[in-house]
Order: C-alpha cells, then sequence, then structure tokens
C-alpha cells in the first residue's frame, strides 16, 4: 500500500482495533439487574490448583456507563448496593470454607475485599484527593462509559501489599491495620465467575445475586496467585500506557505481550468466546445462562485499546 495512501485513510478517521470485550446486554431490555434473561462465564479448576500465597494480584479492563441501573440493591446483604465483576469462593463441605475474594463495583467506589474465617481485608477507590474520593467524583470519573484499567493486589500477611489502581494512579483506601497468619486456602478455590454471585453454590448453573446491568463491560483480565508490585511504574506500564488509546497494554493470547509476567488465570474475548491463555493447566471455561439470556461480544472496534465510548 503506498504510504500516501495509509495517511489518507487514518485522516479519514479509520476505527482503532483494541481488544474484544463482552457484556451480558444479548436480550436488550431483559439484561437489567435481576432481569429474567442473564448471562455470565465461569471457569473451573481442574486438577492444577492455584499456590496459597495468602496474597493474590488482578488486572481488569472494565468499562460501566453509568451508576444507576448497573449496581444491584442486594436484598441478601441489606444496605449494600454493590455488583459482582469477579470472584472465587471456596464453598461449603471444605475445611474453613469461609474464604474468596470480590471485585466488585460499589455504591461509592470500585474495589474489593479478601477473606478468610479469621480476617477480611478491604480496599476501595476513595483515596484522599484521588480521582474518586467522592460518591460525584466516582460517578462523573470512573463510570463514565469509558474504559479503564483497574489493578488490585491484597494480602492477608501485609498491609503494604494490598494495593488499587485505576489507569496507573494509585487510588487505595480503607486497607485497615490488621493481618491474618491463616491460610486463606486459595489452593482450593474450585471456580472464577464473572459478573454475578454464586456465594457457595458450586454448580454449572447461574445463580443470580449482586448482579450486573446492561452496561458493565469486560475485557482482558489476569489473575496471579501472588503479588505484582503495582507500586512500580515500570510494572503497570505492562498493563497501562498513558500514550496510548485508552492506555491499553495489548497482552495477547498469553498476557505477556505487553511485557507482563505470566499469570496463572489470563481471560481474553476472541470473536466468539472467553478464552483462557493463563498458565494453569486444565481450566474449562464456559457460558452459563438465565431464561434466554446470552453473551454480548464487544467488537474489537469498541472495546478496550479502540477508544470506544458510550
Amino acid at each position: 500500500m503506498p504510504l500516501g495512501f495509509a495517511k489518507d485513510i487514518l485522516a479519514k478517521g479509520a476505527t482503532a482495533v483494541g481488544a474484544y470485550a463482552f457484556n451480558d446486554n444479548k436480550a436488550g431490555a431483559d439484561s437489567v439487574i435481576n432481569g429474567a434473561d442473564k448471562a455470565a462465564y465461569v471457569t473451573t479448576l481442574g486438577a492444577s490448583k492455584l499456590t496459597d500465597a495468602g496474597a493474590f494480584s488482578l488486572v481488569m479492563w472494565v468499562r460501566v456507563n453509568g451508576f444507576a441501573g448497573n449496581v444491584d440493591t442486594s436484598a441478601t446483604y441489606s444496605g449494600n448496593d454493590y455488583t459482582i465483576l469477579l470472584q472465587s469462593y471456596r464453598g461449603t463441605g471444605y475445611p474453613n470454607s469461609n474464604n474468596g475474594f470480590n471485585l466488585v463495583l460499589g455504591p461509592d467506589g470500585i474495589g474489593g475485599n479478601f477473606y478468610n474465617n479469621v480476617i477480611n481485608v478491604g480496599l476501595t477507590s476513595s483515596k484522599s484527593g484521588g480521582s474518586y474520593d467522592t460518591v460525584a467524583k466516582y460517578k462523573s470519573n470512573l463510570l463514565n462509559g469509558r474504559w479503564h484499567c483497574v489493578m488490585w493486589s491484597m494480602s492477608l500477611t501485609s498491609v503494604a501489599n494490598s494495593r488499587l489502581y485505576v489507569d496507573g494512579v494509585d487510588v487505595g483506601a480503607g486497607r485497615g491495620t490488621d493481618t491474618s497468619g491463616t491460610s486463606s486456602n486459595q489452593n482450593q478455590w474450585p471456580i472464577f465467575p464473572f459478573r454475578y454471585n454464586r456465594q457457595d453454590a458450586i454448580t454449572a448453573a447461574y445463580t443470580a445475586d449482586q448482579e450486573c446491568g446492561a452496561t458493565v463491560d469486560i475485557g482482558p483480565t489476569w489473575f496471579y496467585d501472588s503479588i505484582v508490585d503495582f507500586s512500580n511504574a515500570t510494572t503497570r506500564g505492562y498493563y497501562y500506557n498513558a500514550a496510548n488509546t485508552d492506555g491499553y497494554v495489548d497482552g495477547g493470547t498469553a498476557g505477556t505481550t505487553g511485557g507482563a509476567a505470566a499469570a496463572k488465570l489470563y481471560w481474553y474475548h476472541s470473536a466468539s468466546t472467553l478464552v483462557m491463555g493463563g498458565s494453569l493447566a486444565n481450566t474449562t471455561t464456559t457460558k452459563v445462562t438465565k431464561g434466554s439470556g446470552d453473551i454480548n461480544i464487544i467488537s474489537n472496534t469498541a472495546g478496550p485499546g479502540s477508544g470506544g465510548t458510550y
């Protein structure tokens, strides 16, 4: 192709290409919170398990078009309005079954918790002086229909290793000071569901609670059963680079293309389904549905790295 022709295409506003993503908006109006028709993905671990390090790290690309209609009002946990993005829970039938984590959209920030039967360590995005330290700023700056990169690490034994960054900026607050020497039993976590709350129902069926609304989009996601030092700017640059469109750094099919270490679990969406590119063997990722719900695939011309907005 002649160079001049390529420049002409760009000058006319050719659509940027990023990563595929997904939401559960396939059924239109019925995909609302607690609607009759919903869908999600769940990854089940096989013979290979996570390391029980009492710590983990997670990176997720997410886009949310506003607070109202996207964050659940829970009947189960009265007064706690939040909706699940990703979680794992080691359910009933195991010793020390009260352990797991939740990454959530909350009423006043994005964040989550990591817990066992001794301690529940929480972290939110409401750092004083930050972009999300008030509810109004959180809704305006994070739930603004644009793609954002969440980097989150949690530790049961080191307060300093619990960190939360959004778009490369430290926003973490509410860490507390307590630690626990008790195991998290992370090496026995059986499942990783996106977009809804299974709690301790370890089944293939869709279990609704703390659901997302129709315009909560999820892009590539990394999970490590160890601490990734997000306080290091070079490390953050493996996932987010402000010089790129949306700040997106392409992880490729293994999550390592941008320089990141290989994750135990790494999800990315192809043109047709959610794919596991992590290093943990024998995982199974399936689509689960309620009613006639289905996954809505977001094209790479609208996903992270494309500049696509609501």
